[in-house]
């Protein structure tokens, strides 16, 4: 239209630098809705009209283009609200006609709304539902999504607001972004507030510029969705939340890293997304995205997913070593043997042929030391592969077991965990994924002849005997220490006898008269365990180095004392330090150790009014350390390798510092050496943590220093109760009371007396001269 028409229609319905086509979408039904959010001086307006008669309004040469069925938003004033900046559309009315979402991210105040608008409308189309943004300046409404999340058959809404802010580890407010989900409730009603909201975490990241349903993923009946941040990174990503029947997955499943590198400005990976399309025909959606800062867009076809179940039982459930069925191939020796049997299901629309699988005897024990072995390889494990029919879905394998011989392991309290890991072949891997479980644990246990509940309760009756009456100084001949052991009920298994010899004392030999094990340990501090943990986290597998560096030494004295090289399952760790069990406690029984330093409640009963400083041992200030490294091949996707170092505290070096607290710092890295794929990436991920170990002194068990204050109150409470007492007795007249009588006082009351009757004697004869 020419500026003489609007000027003859006084300029009303001006959509003049309306920016109409800014967002759309279209409905299945053919019906086109456009946002122009720079109508009515960026009032914002909404348009829908049919996808035919706007081809036929085409046709026509009108000066006031006119389309047949278009609907429209009022004009209903308030400018620079931009409304229409995002247009979506679902079923939100319960009519089955699509209804239409408008983002409006400068309404309210810059707070911004997000309108449903009635789709079953003529002419001017009305309100229904608005929500409401909760911050200013958020753009609220900068993006709209519309699916059905939690497969209850009603559309639910989406909504971006990338320039939300929020406080980050209790710091200022920083720029994250955020995504609402409001679930469609029955009767076509919202909460007021989301019922989940989705957080950024990566600042000025732009989380929520774009959202788009993917459709079903993995198969779980749940439709999942992309949310996109172009601006987090160094040219932007886009996270997967997988669909639930509460909601999205708290957590993003996976992270699409920009393939584009600008040299200009950045790509903007994940500017704009579309999705829910199958582009392969191979029975899942797959992901558009564009990144505009290079003119680019890149294609995500989606892998098929093979949902998996497993079934791991053993017979018997329990392994007696009395019973003895089996013979091993090779010596013909009878064992105790059980049978191991698996079984899994897979389902998906392309299910593989062959599944690798690992199965694990007696997982958390050490290989060497494990106590179940497979009758026909003697192995404790077997790598092998399934082969699954199609038509089926479901391969079985059952394997015999057996338990080693009682003289060949110690442990028999301890459950046997049998464990079942698998993956999709290699062959397999490029084309379909994995998703659910992956690996399975089962347990048995030992019988012990302790009764029908297996569990032993023995009564240890234990005496000892000095078998020298006196020693004589000088004399080269040994004390003897006769010493009983009887246990009266179950059996005790693991049991072990400590003897603390005292100061100046040297062990020298022990002699039995019954085959037994027996031994003489020494207590030399606190089992310290330090443990540093690497877990994949990536979608594929690596190979891995981790590196754990402790303190030992302070000054040349042990702090820690390291029994044995570092070791776990799948690693391999070496360490060229001589501080490994130096004193051969672990090697050979009959080690002396310096000096034994027993500790009495006394010497510890007075701790110190003042405490020295927390002294801090790191690998940097000079002090020894031990280091191990550690190779972690093949670390799949989600799997854990876990170094475990046993020490002990060395009681001696801190009982020569009294109340001097340590710290010791320890430092575990981790570095990725390769990973098994054809493309490397630039620079490989590494990293370190720290852990701090705190070595503190209490004062012994039932005695605690008395606090100040303590005293102080005690003493001003006794005062004020002695003047209370003393008041009390002062108001009763204690202190005014006679003293009682006593045979002094009747003496003197008789000397009184006669003198009175001398004086009135003498006194007579004068009265009687007068007289005369």
């Amino acid at each position: 239209m020419t500026e003489k028409v609007y000027k003859a229609l006084k300029y009303n319905n001006d959509r003049r630098y309306c920016e109409v086509g800014f967002s759309s979408d279209i409905t299945k039904e053919g019906r086109l809705l456009i946002g122009a959010p720079g109508g009515y001086y960026f009032q914002g307006q909404i348009i829908s009209a049919g996808l035919l008669d706007i081809v036929n309004s085409a046709k026509r040469q009108n000066a006031k283009p006119y389309v047949a069925g278009q609907t429209h938003s009022p004009e209903t004033g308030g400018y620079d609200h931009y409304h229409g900046y995002s247009v979506t559309t679902g079923e939100f009315t319960g009519d089955s006609i699509p209804d239409y979402v408008v983002g409006v991210p400068n309404d309210r105040n810059t707070a911004g709304t997000v309108k449903i608008y009635n789709g079953n409308a003529i002419n001017f189309l009305g309100v229904k539902h608005t929500f409401l943004g909760s911050q200013v300046a958020s753009y609220f409404g900068h993006s709209v999504a519309v699916t059905d999340i939690n497969n209850d058959g009603r559309d639910d809404i989406l909504i971006g607001a990338p320039l939300f802010m929020e406080r980050v580890s209790g710091q200022q407010l920083q720029e994250v972004g955020q995504v609402s989900v409001y679930l469609q409730r029955e009767r076509s009603t919202f909460h007021s507030k989301p019922d989940q909201k989705l957080t950024g975490s990566h600042v000025y990241g732009r989380f929520g510029s774009t959202i788009a349903p993917l459709g079903d993923l993995d198969k779980d009946g749940f439709n999942d969705v992309a949310v996109g941040a172009p601006s987090s990174g160094v040219e932007g990503r886009v996270f997967i939340y997988m669909g639930t029947s509460n909601g999205l997955s708290p957590q993003y499943t996976q992270v699409i890293e920009s393939p584009f590198q600008s040299l200009g400005s950045p790509a903007q990976f994940g500017f704009t997304l579309r999705g829910a399309v199958d582009i392969d025909s191979n029975g899942y959606p797959d992901l558009i995205v564009g990144a505009w800062g290079v003119n680019k867009i890149a294609v995500y076809r989606a892998q098929a997913v093979v949902m998996a179940k497993t079934q791991l039982s053993l017979y018997p459930d329990f392994l007696n070593p009395d019973v003895k069925e089996c013979e091993r191939p090779t010596t013909n020796e009878p064992v105790a043997c059980f049978t191991v049997m698996m079984c899994i299901s897979v389902s998906g629309h392309s299910i593989p042929q062959e599944i690798d699988a690992e199965l694990q005897l007696d997982k958390m024990k050490q290989p060497m030391a494990r106590r179940t072995q497979l009758l026909q390889t003697n192995l404790p494990q077997e790598y092998f592969q399934l082969t699954i029919q199609r038509d089926v879905g479901v391969v079985c394998r059952n394997q015999t077991a057996y338990l080693r011989h009682e003289s060949e392991f110690k442990d028999k309290l301890s459950p046997i965990f049998i464990s079942l890991n698998y993956s999709l072949s290699n062959s397999n891997s490029q084309e379909a994924m994995l998703h659910g479980q992956r690996a399975v644990v089962t347990q048995t246990r030992i019988i012990l002849d302790c009764g029908e509940d297996n569990i032993c309760v023995p009564d240890l009756r234990l005496t000892a005997e000095a078998g020298t009456d006196r020693l004589l100084i000088g004399d080269d001949h040994p004390a003897l220490l006769v010493i009983t052991a009887e246990n009266r009920g179950e059996g005790a298994y693991e049991t072990e006898l400590e003897i603390i010899p005292p100061t100046n004392t040297h062990y020298q030999s022990m002699v039995t008269d019954r085959e037994l094990q027996a031994g003489l340990f020494f207590s030399v501090g606190n089992l310290e365990e330090v443990e540093s943990q690497l877990r994949n986290l990536g979608p594929s597998t690596v190979n891995a180095r981790v590196e754990v560096e402790f303190p030992t030494r302070h000054h040349g004295d042990f702090l820690l004392y390291v029994f044995a090289n570092a070791s776990e399952d799948f690693l391999t760790c070496h360490t060229d330090s001589p501080d490994i069990d130096p004193y051969q406690l672990v090697k050979t029984g009959n080690a002396t150790v310096g000096t034994v330093y027993k500790v009495k409640q006394n010497e510890v009963a007075r701790p110190e009014t003042q405490r020295k400083e927390t002294v801090h041992v790191n690998c940097t200030s000079g002090d020894t350390c031990l280091r191990f490294v550690c190779e972690a091949t093949g670390l799949e996707r989600g799997w854990s390798a876990v170094v475990k170092v046993m020490s002990r505290l060395w009681v001696q070096t801190f009982l020569e510092r009294p109340y001097e607290n340590y710290v010791l710092h320890s430092i575990a890295r981790y570095e990725v050496i390769d990973m098994p794929s054809k493309i490397q990436p630039k620079e490989l991920p590494s990293g370190q943590a720290e852990i701090q170990t705190s070595v503190v002194w209490r004062a012994p068990d039932g005695e605690k220093e008395v606090p100040v204050w303590w005293i102080i109150v005690a003493v001003v409470s006794g005062l004020f109760l002695l003047a209370l007492l003393a008041l009390i007795f002062w108001k009763v007249g204690f202190f005014n009371r006679n003293r009682p009588p006593c045979d002094d006082d009747d003496d003197d009351a008789e000397q009184l007396a006669g003198a009175g009757q001398s004086e009135y004697a003498e006194m007579s004869p004068n009265t009687e001269d007068k007289q005369a």
